[in-house]
């Protein structure tokens, strides 16, 4: 269950911030993109949740724990440092600092439903019953959606952040990365994920990443040595720097600098950032367009987006998109994530899920995987295995 502030830490390279436990569907710790203004009668409280009404409609506060360290005194300001107190304002404004891709919103947009009032939900902790108030005055939270079936139970934001914030995928892009890898091999762009990425990518040829299987890759046991330890000195820096801070070449020239073999291919999980990286170059090269694109047609569409959502970090910083351009990261409202990630249990139970409704997403389920921890391709599973319960992993850069 929860704990009281927790230790476990989410970082980009080299960065450490604290950030809430998953609860329920999803908790949404930080955001891109500008929102629409908040309206008046949608006011953000600038004292406890208790404080408002408890229906199931969203709720707000512009306060939360260590509120003032986050930057509520200068407004949670906007500036691309990776430190405190620009976590929560950069983060929401993401797409105002690395310029990238508008996914529309879907042309007939699905709602989920809510329930009349919010469950009074508790939960034991060490030996105490404790309540979603305490979990929340305990957890720096930035968004936090309960939702079971297609029916909303709790939705609550802190730190002033609204339901109009585009909140970013970080780790459940790799999930994203992977069910689109699904999708491309039920439409038979890709033959089989016991291929070498090097069949669909030839620059990729001669080169370790370029012999090990779509399907090592998407289980982190490509056996390819890759340090991520975020200590800011360790290759997935490096990788984040060459991609999303635009700091080199980007593209294969990206990953091809990871080319010694360091265990054999699909004997131990080792979580590495840049095996996505390399299924998004995979996609980008089968589809034949952005990936950003694909994931439009194949997912934001027909789940019925309500909102756009945003993938920074596309582009040159002269401006010009990258052609190559392989991000899956994802930047969307807290309830539009929720439905997407009804897509994939929807896939995984064979129940339909548009919203009231999610369209089920039915990859081909031709393959299998046994990798423990993060499954196939983190909580992507599900993109080649119906009844696998996808969870969360670390950005695609």
């Amino acid at each position: 269950m929860a704990q009281q502030r927790p230790d476990a830490v989410m970082k980009l390279p080299g960065v450490p911030y604290k950030v809430g436990l998953i609860l329920g569907i999803l908790i949404a710790t930080t955001g891109c993109a500008s929102p629409t203004p908040v309206p008046e009668n949608r006011a953000i409280a600038t004292g406890p949740f208790q404080a408002q009404s408890l229906t199931s409609s969203p709720r707000f506060s512009g306060g939360g724990p260590d509120a003032e360290k986050y930057g509520a005194t200068e407004g949670y300001p906007v500036k691309a440092i990776s430190r405190l107190p620009f976590f929560v304002g950069s983060f929401s404004h993401l797409d105002q600092l690395l310029e990238g891709r508008t996914i529309r919103r879907a042309a007939s947009p699905s709602r989920l439903l809510r329930a009349p009032t919010e469950p009074a939900l508790r939960y034991e902790y060490q030996g105490e019953t404790r309540s979603l108030d305490d979990y929340l005055a305990r957890n720096p939270a930035t968004g936090l959606l309960i939702a079971r079936d297609d029916t909303i139970l709790v939705e609550r934001y802190q730190y002033a952040r609204t339901d109009r914030h585009r909140l970013t995928s970080f780790s459940m892009a790799k999930t994203v990365t992977a069910m689109l890898i699904g999708i491309a091999l039920a439409e038979n762009l890709i033959r089989s994920i016991d291929d070498p990425a090097a069949i669909y990518l030839p620059a990729l040829a001669d080169t370790e990443y370029g012999r090990t299987s779509l399907r090592h890759l998407l289980q982190m046991s490509s056996g390819v040595r890759f340090l991520e330890n975020f200590s800011g000195q360790d290759d997935a820096a490096r990788l984040f720097a060459a991609t999303v801070l635009q700091q080199g070449p980007g593209g294969v020239a990206a990953v091809k600098p990871y080319n010694e073999r360091a265990r054999w291919s699909g004997a131990v999980f080792s979580y590495a950032s840049v095996e996505t990286q390399v299924l998004g170059l995979v996609l980008r090269s089968v589809v034949g367009r952005p990936v950003a694109e694909y994931f439009r047609d194949r997912i934001w569409e027909p789940i019925g987006a309500e909102a756009d959502a945003t993938s920074p970090g596309l582009s040159t910083p002269r401006g010009r998109r990258r052609p190559t351009a392989v991000s899956t990261r994802c930047c969307a409202t807290t309830r539009d994530s929720v439905c997407c990630s009804r897509t994939t249990v929807g896939s995984a139970t064979g129940r339909s899920s548009r919203r009231s409704g999610c369209t089920r997403l039915r990859p081909s389920p031709r393959a299998t995987g046994t990798s423990r921890e993060y499954g196939t391709a983190p909580a992507s599973a599900m993109a080649i295995r119906p009844g696998s319960f996808p969870a969360s992993g670390e950005c695609s850069p």
